[in-house]
C-alpha cells in the first residue's frame, strides 16, 4: 500500500497468507550445494564443535560419538512455557509447548535421548535441541530431522557420528 489515507491511496491485491504455530529450522555452519548441510551443533561431553575436521579453517571440530550430548541450534520451533514475546531475551530456560520428535539416522529418538527442545536463555529467537547420541547409531553423516506438532525441518540436515 502507497499514499496511506490519502484520496489517492494505492492498495495492492490482497493475499492469504498460512500460519503454523512451529516451522522447524537448523542452523547450519555451511551451505553446501545439494543441500546436504551440518547442523551447528555443540558436544556438550567435549566443548568442541561437532563436524569434520577441517570443515571450517582455524576452528576445532569433531564428530559426535555415541553417548555424547549434543546442543544443536535452530529457530522456529514455536510457543514455549513459560512464553516470551516477539524480541524479548529470554532470560531462563522455556521448553516448546508443541508435540517434538527428532530423528537421527533412521531412527526415531526415545525421550530419554531427546533432553531439551526449547529457547536459548538470554538470545531473542534461538532456540536449541539437546539431545544424547544413541549407543546404536552408525558412523557417518546422520541425517537429523525435528518435528513439532507434526510440522518437520527441511531435509538435508546432518550430524557427524564416529565411534
Amino acid at each position: 500500500m502507497t499514499r496511506c489515507g490519502a484520496a489517492n491511496e494505492f492498495r495492492s491485491v490482497a493475499e492469504n497468507v498460512s500460519f503454523q504455530p512451529a516451522a522447524p529450522e537448523f542452523f547450519y555452519l555451511v551451505q553446501n550445494q545439494g543441500g546436504k548441510n551440518p547442523v551447528a551443533a555443540v558436544n556438550l561431553s567435549t566443548s568442541t564443535y561437532v563436524g569434520q575436521a577441517g570443515l571450517i579453517p582455524n576452528v576445532t571440530f569433531a564428530p559426535a560419538k555415541p553417548g555424547d550430548i549434543l546442543t544443536i541450534y535452530g529457530t522456529g520451533f514455536g510457543a514455549t512455557s513459560p512464553s516470551y514475546a516477539a524480541g524479548e531475551l529470554p532470560g531462563d530456560a522455556a521448553q516448546v509447548t508443541g508435540t517434538v520428535q527428532i530423528t537421527l539416522g533412521s531412527t526415531v529418538l526415545p525421550a530419554v535421548n531427546a533432553l531439551y527442545a526449547g529457547v536459548t536463555p538470554n538470545n531473542a529467537g534461538l532456540y536449541q535441541l539437546n539431545i544424547r547420541v544413541p549407543d546404536t547409531t552408525p558412523d557417518g553423516d546422520q541425517p537429523v530431522l525435528i518435528s513439532i506438532n507434526g510440522t518437520a525441518s527441511p531435509s538435508g540436515a546432518f550430524i557427524a557420528v564416529k565411534r
